[in-house]
């Protein structure tokens, strides 16, 4: 999903390249480490490039 040349990723996406689980986005979502950018209203959880690359280097040790 792209939104004003800004890339979005739903969940199952995220959580793969970021090589978690979707039930641990949700976990750390639920701790208040990392929410999504944005939930549609269907329920869908949406996530950033920025977020993608904050957690690659190297915020995820925080969120453990």
């Amino acid at each position: 999903m792209e939104r004003e040349n800004q890339k979005f990723y739903k969940i199952s996406e995220f959580a793969e390249m970021v090589g978690v689980t979707a039930v641990t986005l949700r976990n750390w979502e639920k701790r208040g480490f990392l929410t999504p950018h944005h939930v549609s209203p269907t329920g869908y959880r949406y996530y950033t490039e920025k977020q993608l690359e904050e957690l690659i280097n190297g915020n995820k040790k925080k969120l453990s």
